[in-house]
């Protein structure tokens, strides 16, 4: 049976968010509505080299470096996410991004529903 990533996608983000609880999960979903925003209106390059320097960010960077890893995604050797950025074609950069985004709309989803559990 061939793989959906969608599924791998959805799978991922649900134990990435059922990790969390408390404030940490509060913090989390705050930070995680906003993240799209930032990377459609400011640049997605720009948007995660903020998320890296930001502690309260940190973990977004680590979840979409650890999905990349994970699905040895094109482009993606294994390095480390912002190397990747800097160095990547245009082609590999729209991919990521738009990789990142759907990533975080599921990140999301799991995150404003972890309550309701």
């Amino acid at each position: 049976m061939t793989k959906n990533v969608v599924n791998e996608r959805a799978k991922f983000a649900f134990e990435k968010v059922s990790k969390l609880h408390g404030e940490a999960l509060q913090k989390y979903r705050s930070h995680v509505r906003s993240l799209p925003a930032m990377i459609l209106s400011n640049g997605f390059g720009l948007a995660m080299a903020f998320i890296y320097s930001k502690s309260d960010y940190r973990i977004f960077y680590k979840h979409i470096n650890e999905w990349f890893k994970e699905q040895k995604t094109p482009g993606f050797d294994g390095n480390d996410l912002m190397g990747i950025i800097a160095e990547s074609e245009i082609d590999t950069y729209r991919f990521l991004e738009a990789e990142t985004l759907a990533l975080l709309e599921w990140l999301k989803r799991f995150a404003e529903g972890a309550d309701s559990q």
